[in-house]
């Protein structure tokens, strides 16, 4: 039997959860998996994380501290992990949280989805301090034992390019892997929406500086004579930058703050909207963008390669210019007059290796060790 190890340690919460169920979920439908060939075991922070899924081949491995500081998971990542690898037959090691740890397997594959290291905007030491800490100790750690995993898998081939770029990794040993369920569908022709007397724009995004949410403000703020409203879903006192835009808002009645939000919350939030809004200068892949258009509804998106990668074929996208609000503004003043958005391009697959969905990845992962 093959033994595969996926390691998730640190992850808890938001986003990268989902990438992790998701990843389990599609590796549990393998036919190596399904056959009795492979048995999985998984480390993670904590099982009740994975409650929805028990199958004899599959095993979880707690480690609650791995959370609790960096020199935890800097010593689970370089120290237990190698000790407890040798000690064993591992045919796959798949680390789904962008450290490449220090094991001994067959075929290491590491999946690295923040985007942090490449982002090239200014610096935001003084609104957002921890970002630029954190977008620095990453473009370290990236480096560390790269050269030891089979294969980086990033969520868009704009990554895969950075990885070239940066740290000089062939493109063929980079995986593009889209991280949905179901190929993501173009539509022929843009649908038409009625005119109505309002407009409700969403934009859900932890406040992070690179998430743009300031031009949002300033959008907002160009247009007080347009009943136009705009949610955010954060409370506005989570860190310096977001008690920065609470500060830049508190004089525009039609921002509103929701909080945080459940999935089932923002779904509800998806749809009572009637666009979203993405401005946001930095994505591996941009979440919201694929949940919000399987509603249809118009989407506003930041004229950058990673929205055009997600939707490529809608036909009710908009780019814009993020690097200032006057683009925006013009498009969201036309929108409201005649309801009509221009039809986006189709755009080509990136080139192999490619995967479409997770159910393609985990496949092409599990015929490595076949």
């Amino acid at each position: 039997m093959k033994t595969v190890v996926v390691s998730c340690i640190n992850f808890y919460v938001a986003g990268p959860l989902t990438v992790a169920r998701n990843f389990l979920r599609a590796l549990s439908c393998t036919r190596s998996f399904t056959s009795g060939e492979m048995r999985v075991i998984v480390f993670c922070h904590s099982r009740g994380l994975f409650d929805e899924f028990a199958h004899p081949n599959l095993t979880f491995i707690e480690k609650p501290r791995s959370r609790s500081s960096w020199l935890f998971r800097l010593y689970y990542e370089y120290v237990y992990f190698h000790f407890w690898s040798r000690r064993r037959e591992i045919d796959l090691w798949v680390s789904l949280h962008d450290i490449t740890p220090r094991v001994r397997a067959r075929i290491q594959v590491t999946y690295c989805h923040n985007p942090a290291p490449f982002f090239r905007g200014r610096r935001t030491w003084f609104s957002d301090p921890r970002f630029e800490l954190f977008r620095s100790f990453y473009s370290f750690l990236y480096r560390i034992n790269l050269a030891s995993t089979r294969y980086v898998i990033v969520q868009q081939d704009w990554l895969r390019k950075e990885f070239h770029r940066r740290f000089r990794r062939p493109p063929t040993t980079t995986i593009v892997a889209h991280p949905v369920h179901d190929p993501l569908s173009s539509d022929a022709t843009p649908p038409r929406h009625d005119k109505g007397p309002a407009l409700r724009l969403v934009y859900p995004a932890f406040p992070r500086s690179f998430k743009n949410i300031g031009l949002l403000v300033a959008v907002m703020r160009s247009l007080p004579e347009l009943p136009i409203s705009l949610y955010l879903t954060f409370r506005g006192d989570e860190n310096r930058y977001a008690r920065q835009i609470r500060a830049l808002a508190a004089d525009i009645p039609s921002v509103h703050f929701t909080g945080f939000l459940s999935a089932e919350a923002l779904q509800q939030l998806y749809r009572e909207s009637h666009c979203l809004v993405f401005p946001s200068v930095l994505e591996t892949w941009g979440l919201p963008l694929s949940e919000f258009r399987t509603t249809g509804k118009p989407i506003f998106a930041a004229d950058l390669p990673y929205a055009h990668e997600v939707l490529a074929g809608y036909a009710n996208a908009a780019y814009f210019d993020p690097c200032g609000p006057e683009d925006l503004s013009r498009q969201i003043r036309a929108y409201f007059t005649d309801r009509i958005l221009p039809v986006s391009g189709p755009a080509a697959d990136p080139a192999p290796p490619f995967a479409r969905t997770w159910n393609e990845l985990s496949e092409m992962l599990t015929s490595l060790i076949a």
